[in-house]
Parts: C-alpha cells; structure tokens; sequence
C-alpha cells in the first residue's frame, strides 16, 4: 500500500524543520559546568591541630580563588564577544578611539570603534586577557595547587592562625618583637579590592628579632595566636596585646598525587 504526500505537506515539514533547526542553531551554546578537583595536599601523621586548621583555611582559600576566576573568565568571555559584535563608526569622537555603552537592565556592553584597526586591537588585547584567566584558572584547578592561607588583622585572635605582613614596632628581646599586622591583600567589598585599614599589634616570640630593626616589614609569615600577654613599651608604660608565634606548618604536609 503507498501514501502520497502532496507537495504542500512537504513544503510545510520542510519549513517546519528548518525554522526548528535554525532556532536551535541561534542558541548560545552553554558552556561546560566547571569542577573544582580535590586538593593533593594531606596532612602528615602526627601534624599538630593548628597545620590542620591552617590547611582547610588554605583549602577554602582555593575555592574562593576558583570561584572568582571562574567569573573573571566568564567575564573576558563576553568582552571578546562583545567587542567582536562592536560596530564601525567611523564618525566616533572617542579619544582612545572605541566607547563602550552598557545595556540598560543587563550587564552586557556595546562597543563601538572609529575605524577596523581599533577594532581588531581591541579584540586582540580582549583574546589575550582572555587567555591569562584561562591559565590562572588551570593553575587554580591543578590538584597540587596551594595558596596562602591568608588571615586579616581583624580576624586575628586566640586560636587563629595564617598567614600576614608584619612590621617591627619594638624589640623586647632576641627573640621577641612587638609587631604591627597589617592586611596581607586588600579586603574584598561587594566583590571589589578596598584596601584595610585594620591593623593589630602583636607580641611574637620564637622569633629571630635580633635580625631585623624596627621598621622592617617582612611579608608571607605564617602566624598562630596563642593567647595574650603584656609588654612594656619604650615610654614605660605596659601594654595588653595577642601573643603568637611564627609556624613552620609545611614541614607537616604533603602531596599525595592520585595514582595512574
């Protein structure tokens, strides 16, 4: 038995088909979900409970870094695409050359460039930043990555350990020095670098004072507050301030890479 199809039913399922294709060809394609791999590092046998508490701050600290360079390649992502959407106007009265206009209600932008050239640099200089939050993304994933387990001053407190910038206010001894921690890094606010004005003065024992003067500031020490104690200062007068000392906690981890 046949059927016939007539050529108007024909016409209409081929009409139909490629308005379905060419819907589905104009969607964006969704770019592939981003996992972050377990951190390598361990804890070795015996590491004391601070290393422990450090190197969860440091693997915490991971994941933030991997979440904000997600965005930030998310965000080169559409730079490039919207500057290689922009338009050639060649009436523009930019200095630079190119504006960018954002889009009411989105965070999308619309460029418009004076001439081709213009152009095509700006999508370059777009393509390679582009590139370089890729890599620093590869380099946050990679398993045997390790960051700084980073604590602000105004975090500091019994218990806390990190890592901070300090400077030498005061030798007490040869191995004392009261010392000014400042922020490491800016602090993030709403999501944009503000630089801390928070600092603590801390009493640091274990500590090779003898090797620096006053004044000295040294960065990338790591810290663990162990309670507080009293020093007098060079007026006379005493003061109550946190007491740490200096950890050396890597010498209590290391990498367990999967095996092949």
């Amino acid at each position: 038995m046949s059927v016939r199809i007539s050529g108007v039913v024909v016409c209409a399922i081929l009409i139909a088909a490629g308005a379905v294709t060419g819907a589905s060809a104009s969607q964006p394609e969704a770019p592939p979900q981003q996992q972050l791999p377990p951190s390598q590092w361990q804890l070795k046998q015996g590491a004391p409970q601070a290393v422990a508490d450090l190197l969860e701050r440091a693997k915490h600290q991971r994941e933030i870094e991997f979440a904000t360079q997600l965005r930030a390649v998310e965000l080169a992502q559409k730079g490039v695409r919207a500057r290689k959407a922009g338009r050639v106007v060649r009436e523009l009265k930019a200095p630079e050359g190119w504006r960018a206009v954002p889009v009411r209600g989105s965070d999308d932008v619309e460029y418009s460039f004076k001439n081709p050239q213009i152009k095509g640099s700006e999508v370059v200089k777009a393509e390679t930043a582009l590139e370089n939050a890729k890599r620093r993304l590869a380099e946050i994933k990679a398993g045997d990555y390790l960051p700084k387990p980073i604590v602000r001053a105004d975090e500091l407190n019994e218990g806390v350990v990190g890592t901070v910038a300090l400077t030498i206010i005061q030798q007490v001894s040869s191995t004392e020095a009261v010392v000014r921690v400042d922020d490491l890094l800016p602090v993030l606010v709403n999501g944009k670098p503000v630089p801390s004005k928070a600092s603590k003065e801390v009493l640091l024992s274990e500590f090779p004072a003898a090797d620096y003067s006053p004044g000295r500031t040294l960065t990338d020490w790591t810290i663990e507050v162990i309670g507080s104690t009293t020093y007098q200062g060079e007026n006379g007068r005493v003061n109550n301030v946190l007491h740490a000392k200096p950890l050396d906690w890597r010498k209590w981890i290391h990498l367990e890479r999967p095996q092949v």
